[in-house]
């Protein structure tokens, strides 16, 4: 069952929408839990651990993705 999270645009809501879909949200959500739980159980500061590091890494990719849709004004390519 595909997920999409669909919101208006910031710079012009009315000519569209902007989308999230299971691989941008659910997936890495379930990897960052994952790695939450591994620095938990592994006695590991949780400040020290994956867990910031790859937020970190999610944050900066997201941020990459909506640049790249930004600049080619595309969603997905063709």
């Amino acid at each position: 069952m595909p997920i999409l999270i669909m919101f208006p645009r910031l710079s012009s809501w009315k000519t569209g929408y902007s989308m999230l879909g299971l691989g941008d949200v659910a997936i890495p959500g379930m990897l960052l839990s994952y790695l939450l739980r591994w620095d938990l159980l592994n006695h590991q500061r949780v400040r020290w651990g994956y867990y910031w590091f790859a937020m970190i890494g999610y944050c900066i990719g997201l941020f990459m993705a909506m640049a790249a849709v930004i600049i080619m004004e595309l969603g997905q390519p063709v």
